[in-house]
């Protein structure tokens, strides 16, 4: 299994107002503009997940957006793994696992990758030296 950016306990459940108030700030531009190319949600869900995008790329994230789900889905999406914790339940988890997490990650924060490789009895964690939430081709 290939784990990326990966974490085991949702920002609700992290224990800092900063990361539930963050999580709340961030429902509510998903909900005012969610596939909108325009909308201050996808510049600022394109600075954190992927810094430095150009204006194409931009555009092609909210055309993804719109293509895989829609506003309310992302809504309810985001809401349930922000309230999830499953890391008693790692313990568990035979399967030989790679978890890679980029370094400068603005979306999730690095020490969650390492939390989750370390809890599982049969995981290796891979540091990526981006900022990148995910790995892109010539980012990183």
């Amino acid at each position: 299994m290939i784990i990326n950016g990966g974490f085991a306990v949702g920002r609700n459940r992290r224990g800092s107002e900063k990361d539930r108030e963050t999580g709340q700030a961030y429902l509510t531009l998903m909900r005012h503009g969610w596939g909108d190319e325009h909308s201050a949600f996808l510049r600022s869900v394109g600075t954190l997940y992927f810094p430095g995008l150009s204006s194409e790329q931009i555009r092609a994230l909210a055309d993804l957006q719109r293509m895989a789900m829609s506003a309310d889905a992302a809504i309810r999406t985001r809401s349930a793994s922000d309230g999830i914790d499953v890391f008693d339940l790692l313990k568990q988890v035979s399967t030989p696992t790679l978890v890679l997490h980029s370094r400068y990650d603005n979306a999730v924060p690095f020490e969650e990758g390492q939390w989750l490789a370390a809890a599982m009895p049969n995981a290796r964690f891979v540091a990526l030296e981006s900022e990148n939430h995910v790995p892109v081709r010539g980012w990183w």
